[in-house]
C-alpha cells in the first residue's frame, strides 16, 4: 500500500513539474516587460491597480530611441524571466529579432499591429559628414517568426495622438488574453487612457481647425514628424543627428538656403544631440527653437504619457498663436 502511494505522489510531481512554464493561475503574478519608456508609461496607465501584474522596464530611461540599441546581459536577464514583452513595432525593436529566438515562449504584443506609418525620413549623419539613408523595417507580432521586415516607415508612432490610441487598445487587448482574470480593470483602465488621448487629438485638431494656413518648419527628431501631421506643418528640413557626431559645413550650408528659401521660423528639437545645431542655424537665419519632449526618457515613476503629450501640443499651440498674432 505504502509503495502504490509513493507511486502516485512521483507520478504527481512528475506531471507538475512539466507543466507549461508560461501557464499563470490566479494567485501567480504576470511579469510583464516593456522594451522602453514611452511603452512603459502607457503600460503603467493600462496596468494601474491590476493584481496579479509586475511591470517593468527593459531599456532605461536616458537610453532615448532604440535605432542603435545593443541588448545588455541585464536586458537578457529580464527577457528570461518576462512572461510577456511589451514593444512598440514599427521595428523600433528590430535588435531583439535574433535574441528572441532564446526564449520561445515569450509572449510579445507588438502595439503597432494595424497602425500605418508615415513614410521614414531616418537620416543620420555619421562620421566624415557622409549621409547614410536608411529604413526602419518592422513587422513583430507575438513571436519572434513576425521579423519579416515587410513594412519600413517612422516607427515613432507614440507621438501621434491618433496612433498610440490604437497602441493602447493593442495593448489591452494582449494583457486581457494572457490575464482574463484581470479583464474588466485592464479595459477599464485602457478606456481611461484613451479618453485622455481623445482630448488631445481634440486639442490639436481645433487648433487647426482655427488656424487656417500652414507653416514651414524644420525638423531635428524624426518623431517630430507625426506631430507636424497633427498641426499640418510642412518639415522642408529634416536633420537627425547620431550623438557626438554631426553634419559637415557643406550640409548646414545647404540647411541655410533651403530655410531661407522656404521662410522657416520654426525648429522642432528635443534635448539632444541635435539642438546644438538647430540653434547654430536658427542664430543664422533667424526663427524660435521649440523643444518638444520626445517621451524616450525621464523618470520611472510620477510621469504620465498624456500630460507630456499635452505639454507639447500647448507648446507648439503657443508659438503658432504669437505667430498668428503677429500677422494679423
Amino acid at each position: 500500500m505504502k509503495r502504490k502511494i509513493c507511486l502516485i505522489l512521483l507520478l504527481a510531481f512528475i506531471l507538475t513539474g512539466c507543466a507549461p512554464v508560461k501557464e499563470k493561475n490566479n494567485k501567480e503574478h504576470l511579469k510583464v516587460l516593456t522594451s522602453f519608456h514611452p511603452i512603459f508609461l502607457l503600460a503603467q496607465e493600462v496596468t494601474k491597480g491590476v493584481d496579479g501584474i509586475d511591470l517593468y522596464n527593459m531599456a532605461q530611461p536616458q537610453t532615448g530611441c532604440l535605432h542603435d540599441y545593443t541588448l545588455t546581459t541585464g536586458d537578457m536577464q529580464k527577457l528570461q524571466e518576462a512572461d510577456v514583452l511589451l514593444i512598440n513595432g514599427g521595428g523600433m525593436e528590430s535588435f531583439l529579432e535574433q535574441a528572441l529566438k532564446q526564449f520561445p515562449e515569450l509572449i510579445v504584443v507588438d502595439t503597432s499591429e494595424g497602425i500605418d506609418l508615415l513614410e521614414s525620413q531616418h537620416s543620420h549623419y555619421h562620421e566624415h559628414g557622409e549621409l547614410d539613408e536608411h529604413e526602419i523595417e518592422g513587422g513583430l507580432h507575438n513571436s519572434v517568426d513576425a521579423f519579416a521586415h515587410e513594412e519600413c516607415g517612422n516607427s515613432h508612432i507614440w507621438l501621434s495622438p491618433s496612433r498610440v490610441q490604437k497602441q493602447v487598445e493593442n495593448m489591452v487587448r494582449g494583457l486581457t488574453e494572457v490575464l482574463p482574470q484581470e479583464k474588466g480593470k485592464i479595459k477599464h483602465n485602457g478606456q481611461d487612457v484613451l479618453q485622455q488621448l481623445i482630448s488631445l487629438q481634440k486639442e490639436a485638431e481645433t487648433y487647426h481647425h482655427n488656424h487656417d494656413g500652414h507653416v514651414n518648419v524644420a525638423v531635428f527628431h524624426e518623431g517630430f514628424a507625426y506631430l507636424t501631421e497633427v498641426f499640418h506643418l510642412n518639415a522642408h528640413v529634416q536633420i537627425f543627428v547620431e550623438e557626438n557626431v554631426g553634419p559637415s559645413a557643406k550640409e548646414l550650408a545647404e540647411a541655410v538656403d533651403e530655410i531661407r528659401k522656404e521662410g522657416i521660423e520654426y525648429y522642432l528639437v528635443a534635448d539632444d544631440a541635435g539642438r546644438k545645431y538647430a540653434e547654430v542655424l536658427a542664430k543664422e537665419c533667424g526663427g524660435q527653437v521649440i523643444v518638444l519632449n520626445p517621451i524616450t526618457g525621464g523618470t520611472m515613476e510620477g510621469e504620465s504619457y498624456a500630460s507630456i503629450m499635452e505639454d507639447n501640443i500647448k507648446l507648439i499651440e503657443k508659438c503658432l498663436e504669437e505667430e498668428h498674432h503677429g500677422d494679423s
